[in-house]
């Protein structure tokens, strides 16, 4: 998947980086923050490909901003 970053830049957190931008999934439009290993520079509007492991994906419901337990998130 190639996205564009949406803020202004890369948060920072010690030695990882994460990289906030969206993602359109069905007709909704949903933020999608990326994390990556160490100190990346990247910019707004830098457009970047990323890929996505299943298993360490973590979900968050929008009503309550909570993850969602594994058996809901694959429902």
């Amino acid at each position: 998947m190639a996205r564009r970053l949406s803020s202004p830049g890369p948060g920072r957190c010690g030695a990882v980086t994460y990289l906030h931008t969206t993602a359109k999934v069905g007709q909704d439009v949903v933020q999608v923050v990326v994390r990556v290993p160490g100190r990346q520079v990247h910019g707004k509007g830098e457009q970047l490909r990323v890929s996505v492991d299943a298993k360490a994906v973590h979900l968050f419901s929008a009503k309550t901003e909570l993850r969602l337990p594994a058996d809901e998130a694959s429902a």
